[in-house]
Parts: C-alpha cells; structure tokens; sequence
C-alpha cells in the first residue's frame, strides 16, 4: 500500500487514515521514527515499540518475561491501577 501526504510549513503529516488504524494509533498517540540500517526510515507506534523494548530487557529474567504483547499490556495496566 502506498499513501501521500504534503508536509506543511511547520513540518507537520496527517498519517493517512489506512496507516493509523494499522499502526493502532488514535488522537494523542506517539510515534517513533527509527533510521533503519538499511537506509530507510520507520514509523512505528513508540507505545508498542517501548513495550517490545521493556519484553527484550526482561527477556534473560526467564520464568518472569512476558509471553506476548497481551501480557506486557496486562502487566502495565495493573501497575498503573497500583495491582503490582
């Protein structure tokens, strides 16, 4: 799939709407652009991508890595509800 969009004066895109709901991204959301090795730039959702980050630093712990991605939400929303 391939989209345009035109930057504006302030450097500023609208992520077409096709991209948003793949990348899972809504109003307020954060993305994070990654210099790929292979010389191209990548637009990822930065809340899946710390997730994945925080899964890869746990991951030598064992037993007490997460599983998926479901897990990794799991556990953050029952810190942020003061469960852990």
């Amino acid at each position: 799939m391939i989209e345009t969009t035109t930057i504006s004066s302030k450097g500023q895109v609208t992520i077409p709407l096709a991209f948003r709901d793949k990348l899972g991204l809504r109003a307020g959301a954060k993305v994070a652009f990654i210099d790929g090795e292979d010389g191209n730039v990548y637009v990822v959702n930065a809340s899946l991508l710390s997730l994945k980050k925080a899964q890869e630093a746990f991951s030598s712990f064992g037993a007490g890595a997460f599983k998926s991605e479901e897990d990794a939400m799991a556990f953050a929303v029952e810190t942020r509800k003061g469960k852990r």
